[in-house]
């Protein structure tokens, strides 16, 4: 019998003689003494001082937090929501400046909370808004469009940052825009529901909306129509814009 063999041998005869009853603990140790060959009080000693093999448990890696969550949360938690759920390392630096309004509409808090919240980390806020942000997390928006892949491959992409080589590519550059529609579905996408278009001029950051009743191609076409001509553009931005008409009609 092998080293390891005898080892887990010991260890299911070290239960089977714990939890006998005396009558039967003479024979489980007859037993143990004629498969090892141990004399009966080693065998004895060996059972006595045998120890199982436990896990150790993982000890909680670094230093230990000074500061109770439950007591923080809530304060944490409705100035998240005031701010219009920021990152945590915005949250970071809004928490101090908003501590004072907080305090004028829900009254005080423990000294400890006003002593932990400015100095959060922002992994400690992730931390303890983590289950906050999953509740408050909206799914089934993306809509996909079956036809999406091959529309967007027609369409040359160049980065509006970089340096043109000529003096059209300026202009083309300068009236570039970023077309994208907004869907106002709520949290089902199912049934009829109102659209915004959306055209950015990239350069300068100036928007045209317009409200769609679907995406029906009559609605779009005609929502481009009509931001092109509330621009009044130039025979280059009128080229541009008849080729994002053209894609659509596709």
């Amino acid at each position: 019998m092998s080293p390891r063999s005898k080892k887990e041998y010991i260890e299911a005869i070290f239960v089977r003689y714990k939890n006998a009853p005396r009558p039967r603990k003479t024979l489980i140790l007859d037993e143990f003494c004629a498969t090892c060959g141990y004399h009966r009080k080693h065998a004895i000693r060996l059972l006595r001082g045998f120890k199982c093999f436990q896990k150790p448990k993982a000890k909680k890696r670094g230093r230990p937090p000074s500061y109770h969550p439950e007591i923080i949360l809530k304060p944490l938690k409705q100035i998240w929501l005031a701010a219009n759920l920021p990152c945590s390392k915005r949250l970071k630096a809004i928490v101090p400046l908003w501590l004072p309004g907080y305090l004028q509409h829900f009254g005080d808090l423990p000294h400890e909370a006003l002593t932990a919240l400015p100095h959060l980390s922002a992994a400690t806020i992730d931390r303890l808004l983590k289950p906050i942000r999953e509740e408050r997390r909206l799914k089934g928006r993306y809509t996909p469009n079956p036809h999406a892949s091959s529309i967007k491959r027609a369409i040359p992409v160049q980065p509006h940052y970089e340096k043109p080589k000529d003096l059209l590519g300026y202009l083309v550059r300068r009236i570039l825009r970023k077309c994208d529609l907004v869907h106002h579905c709520g949290e089902s996408a199912g049934g009829m529901y109102t659209h915004t278009l959306t055209a950015t001029e990239i350069t300068t950051g100036w928007t045209e909306l317009r409200t769609l009743r679907n995406r029906a191609q009559v609605w779009t076409v005609g929502a481009l129509t009509e931001i092109i001509g509330s621009v009044r553009p130039t025979s280059t931005q009128t080229t541009a814009l008849s080729f994002s008409m053209h894609i659509w009609r596709r």
